[in-house]
């Protein structure tokens, strides 16, 4: 046995959750999350939600025994054995918030590659938004083709991609604030439809995103405060 099965070190811990939730698109949508909403609250329950139960094996990266399991308590990471591991630890959900925060405060959660993709996978959800707009509506009607086949986000991807493309976002635009129009407040979709039409005038002024930059704080150093007041 290596000296490092015995142990799980911060950066292994690190490795494990810069993984995501194993669930497609759950690493973004945890991203997303802790750069829009602050409250820790919130951000426990919604990992709780994202992970829900399961877990993996080869959880450390070149680590053959490593295994990672989540509930609803939080995330156990062990080497070796599952019934007798040499080493084990486990995060509440509250310390697994603490450390993802402290890995997108650092750079660290995100990599290159992930970070690149960010606007595709903000079209693909703006692009989901719009299938679902449409989801009762004629076919006949639509200002674009929506297969609306089982392969949903294949739709919401491909809907998405037409996205850049200005003349059709304008139908689209055009279109969905006809059927606003025709559409009653206490409807079941409106504020679902509503938020759709807001997020795509965000994206044609080149407003929106899922993921806001961090906002620095803007307070003023002791040397600053001594300095102005000597002025």
């Amino acid at each position: 046995m290596n000296e490092g099965d015995n142990t799980i070190t911060n950066d292994e811990i690190k490795m494990v959750l810069k993984r995501g939730s194993g669930v497609e698109d759950g690493k973004y949508r945890i991203y997303s999350h802790f750069l829009r909403n602050k409250s820790n609250k919130e951000r426990v329950q919604f990992l709780r939600d994202e992970y829900g139960m399961g877990g993996r094996s080869h959880a450390i990266p070149n680590v053959d025994r490593s295994y990672e399991d989540h509930d609803s308590k939080g995330i156990a990471i062990t080497k070796g054995s599952l019934l007798e591991p040499s080493a084990k630890i486990t995060l509440s959900w509250a310390e697994v918030a603490k450390r993802i925060d402290g890995l997108i405060e650092d750079g660290e959660y995100m990599t290159e590659a992930e970070l690149g993709h960010l606007q595709s996978y903000e079209r693909k959800m703006l692009g989901a938004g719009v299938v679902v707009f449409y989801e009762r509506e004629p076919t006949d009607t639509l200002p674009i083709h929506i297969s609306h086949s089982v392969h949903f986000w294949d739709d919401a991807r491909q809907v998405g991609n037409l996205l850049r493309n200005a003349d059709i976002l304008s139908k689209l635009l055009l279109s969905m604030a006809e059927i606003m129009r025709e559409t009653a407040p206490e409807h079941r979709s409106y504020d679902s439809r509503r938020e759709t039409l807001n997020d795509l005038k965000a994206f044609e002024r080149g407003e929106f995103t899922l993921f806001p930059k961090p906002q620095k704080s803007e307070q003023m150093s002791i040397f600053s405060v001594l300095s102005n007041s000597m002025v």
